[in-house]
């Protein structure tokens, strides 16, 4: 059994979601500025 692809892909997920978290913490920011 080997845990690589599937520790790379629980990386990726990761890193996806917090990418859209600061994307949507960015958005509301720059929305609550105007």
């Amino acid at each position: 059994m080997q845990d690589g692809p599937l520790l790379l892909h629980l990386l990726h997920a990761a890193l996806m979601a917090s990418s859209m978290m600061l994307t949507w913490q960015v958005y509301r920011l720059r929305n609550k500025a105007e």
